[in-house]
């Protein structure tokens, strides 16, 4: 696995989706750094292939097969795999060594492997310090909170993915340190912030657009240390409040109306060719505290590494390459998913935390170490399949395992071959398409999803027996009465729509009370498609080569009125940059110098 000699760039045929890729010398440099072969698939099919292992937020009820007792997980009670009640499985009272197993040099690796994660339990939900919060998964530390993902650090939160340190809001997304916030996206510290995007310390805010230090305003873009604004005009403190009277945001009737102008004025002003801060030689989008980073998307304080996604949790990782949510404190982790807090040479696992090191194909092992194919192991050093070997055992015996992979592959359905140094076969995932986090990012049709290999698993039908139609509820939270928590109320999609729409949803005590602080009225949708709704403002894991919108007095399509002079003059100016706004999308992008002398 070593390399010689001058280091260039290479040109591959990815061998799933069949496209051409690049590698670069300084990938080479990693790859040779923790000894591992350049890969056989592009960045973005090795992004699909780990996000596959990765069910976000899809919850089931099944039996514990260690309890019989009822249990909410993150596998359908169809899944091939044994599931654990949570506290059961992290508890003492088994040991994964016990299905430890003989490699089979007659075998192909990934069929023993298979095997394995199938015999093997896995816990029920990720979870961690909950308090009063069941109906929550991949969290820790909540308390009071229903149906968020992917969160950490809340109370009194509701209907949320991707929110931390945050109290008493809910519909957020990509959210952080808020409070009394409501269906708004990428805001942080923001108090009583609605129906507004990557808003910053903002309060009293309605569907407003990058806006910062801003206080009691609606419809605004752009703005800074500005109150008493509507759509970027000027009030008084009275002229203000008579006009938001006039807007009506506290009547549903209002909503899409307000909604779609806010939409049109929005498309009207510039934006940032990257979302990020106090970065240094980065490429992506949404990154932040970053240095020497590329092709990566929602991370922080990350250093030195590409491919990666959704590391936010500080502190920050260093040295990683293809890795997939979760990070704190990383470094030398090589195509791996939702893994982190102090691990450290890490290759091809998922679900490694906390301080597990020197791993390799392995899964749900914490503080686990020179472990190669194993899974649910707890504090176990020197096992292969779930076998306890010697140290010299085990280092003599990894070599042998790591070269038959290589004579004797593991062909896919597809007849894609999987060598050391590929990640997990998607075939072998306990998750279907459209329960994982692939179908947020890349949603395809259900013949698409069998069409590439991947399972899609039909929801369980339910027939619920509704009481209101989403069509019939008040205008105005002023004329809900308590009884609306009885009520079994249709979605207006009514499952006609891609976003797993499960039909029919209730409002809960904790939600009507929200919703009454805020004065907003109540919502007509499902929780599923009113996160698919607020996926629609994040854009693609993907960069486009453009040149900066910018183009003198205006911007190059006479939309918008540049309200300085810039270092380019009259002229259109010639920077070029990567960035996540495809070339059809309707939003005018400029380069960062010319941004910060319009908005700065």
């Amino acid at each position: 696995m070593g390399y010689s000699g001058e280091m260039n760039i290479e040109t591959k045929t990815c061998q799933n989706c069949k496209k051409s890729f690049n590698i670069e010398p300084e990938d080479f440099e990693f790859y040779e750094k923790i000894k591992v072969p350049p890969p056989t698939f592009c960045p973005d099919c090795r992004l699909k292939r780990r996000l596959i292992w990765r069910n976000e937020r899809a919850l089931f009820k099944r039996k514990c097969d260690a309890t019989g007792k009822e249990i909410f997980s993150m596998f359908h009670p169809d899944a091939q795999v044994r599931v654990y009640d949570r506290d059961y499985w992290w508890s003492d009272s088994w040991d994964a060594t016990d299905y430890g197993r003989e490699y089979d040099f007659n075998r192909p690796f990934f069929e023993q492997f298979k095997e394995l994660i199938r015999d093997v339990p896995w816990f029920s939900r990720s979870v961690n310090d909950t308090v009063n919060s069941d109906y929550c998964m991949n969290a820790g530390w909540l308390k009071n909170c229903y149906l968020l993902f992917s969160a950490a650090y809340n109370e009194n939160c509701n209907y949320s993915v991707d929110l931390d340190n945050s109290r008493e809001c809910a519909d957020l997304f990509f959210c952080s340190y808020c409070e009394l916030c409501y269906t708004s996206c990428g805001c942080s510290n923001c108090y009583k912030v609605f129906y507004s995007v990557d808003c910053r310390n903002c309060q009293e805010t309605f569907y407003s657009k990058n806006c910062t230090n801003c206080s009691n305003i609606f419809g605004c873009v752009n703005l800074n240390n500005k109150q008493y604004c509507i759509f970027n005009q000027q009030y008084s403190a009275e002229e203000y409040k008579n006009k938001l009277l006039e807007l009506n945001p506290f009547s549903y009737e209002n909503l899409d109306d307000n909604a779609e102008k806010f939409k049109e004025f929005a498309y009207r002003f510039p934006v940032r060719s990257m979302h990020g801060r106090q970065n240094v030689n980065v490429s992506g989008d949404h990154l932040n505290n970053s240095k020497n980073v590329s092709n990566s998307y929602y991370c922080g304080s990350l250093e030195d590494s590409r491919f990666c996604q959704f590391l936010l949790t500080p502190p920050g990782s260093r040295d990683c390459y293809d890795f997939t949510v979760f990070g704190t404190n990383s470094e030398l982790v090589y195509e791996n998913c939702q893994s982190g807090i102090d691990v450290s040479r890490l290759k091809f696992c998922a679900y490694m935390y906390p301080a597990s090191h020197d791993a390799e194909y392995s899964i749900t092992s914490p503080s686990s170490s020179y472990i190669f194919g194993c899974a649910g192991l707890k504090r176990k050093q020197y096992c292969i399949l779930n076998k306890q070997y010697s140290k010299e055992e085990y280092e003599a015996l990894v070599p042998k395992i790591i070269q038959q992979m290589n004579n004797m592959p593991y062909i896919d359905a597809q007849k894609r071959e999987y060598r050391y140094g590929e990640f997990f076969p998607m075939e072998l995932s306990p998750f279907a398409y459209n329960e994982t986090l692939i179908y947020d990012l890349f949603p395809l049709s259900p013949n698409e999803v069998t069409s590439k290999g991947y399972i899609w698993r039909e929801q369980t039908k339910k027939t619920y027996s509704i009481t209101k139609l989403a069509n019939d509820l008040p205008d105005k939270i002023t004329d809900t009465d308590d009884s609306i928590v009885n009520e079994v109320i249709s979605c207006l999609h009514q499952g006609d729509c891609p976003h797993n729409c499960v039909s029919a949803f209730r409002i809960t005590s904790q939600e009507l009370d929200l919703l009454r602080r805020f004065n907003l009225p109540l919502p007509r949708l499902c929780f599923a498609c009113r996160h698919s709704e607020r996926l629609s403002y994040r854009n693609p894991l993907k960069l486009w080569h453009r040149q900066c919108q910018c183009g003198g007095l205006t911007s190059t399509n006479s939309v918008y009125q540049n309200t300085v002079s810039h270092t380019h003059g009259v002229n259109q100016c010639q920077n070029t940059f990567e960035t996540s706004y495809a070339p059809d999308q309707p939003e005018i992008i400029y380069c960062e110098s010319c941004y910060q002398q319009e908005v700065a």
